[in-house]
């Protein structure tokens, strides 16, 4: 139970996209999304993710983590330091680039540890939950739109994300009325 870190790889991965993706701030037509493999002197992998509509190339990537992260992590046990209150936390405040990444790892290696699957270590009680359709839709047109939540009833959704906040409120109350209609 209480192995320790011995080591990690970063693999980077560019996704195409069939379309833009976003919301009113954002607006993606790639994405990057790395993964982070920890592993401990056991054997055991605890794997964490990182998107973004850029990233730094992999070797970057490795010299960052290496000289920023890894220092702190490198032989420590997993319990303290999904803990740890060294670092700022919620929202948008990042302390590094791999904070989410690293968090889901650890996670992910102490439920291993521990012998039980994430949702029932964190007190969960079924392992389904309700999952709804979200297009990431701010940027499509309304043809667009009503196509994308139609194929998504007929996929078996009933439940919908749909991104708002146009400048113009009834630009979202017109798109909300839209996908009520599908």
């Amino acid at each position: 139970m209480s192995a320790t870190l011995e080591s990690y790889r970063l693999t980077r991965f560019r996704l195409p996209l069939q379309r833009v993706i976003g919301d009113s701030q954002v607006r993606f037509e790639k994405i990057f999304v790395a993964a982070l493999e920890l592993r401990t002197q056991d054997g055991q992998v605890g794997l964490g993710f990182l998107n973004s509509f850029s990233l730094p190339p992999l070797t970057e990537m490795e010299r960052l983590f290496e000289n920023e992260v890894w220092s702190q992590l490198k032989d420590q046990s997993i319990h303290p330091l999904l803990h740890r209150l060294t670092r700022p936390r919620g929202g948008n405040i990042r302390s590094h680039l791999f904070e989410e990444a690293l968090d889901q790892a650890l996670w992910d290696l102490y439920g291993k540890q521990v012998d039980l699957p994430l949702y029932r270590l964190l007190g969960g009680t079924n392992n389904r939950v309700r999952a709804y359709a979200s297009g990431l839709d701010f940027h499509l047109t309304s043809a667009q739109l009503l196509d994308f939540f139609a194929h998504a009833v007929q996929q078996g959704y009933s439940a919908f994300k749909v991104k708002v906040g146009h400048s113009d409120l009834a630009w979202d109350v017109a798109r909300l009325r839209e996908v009520v209609s599908v």
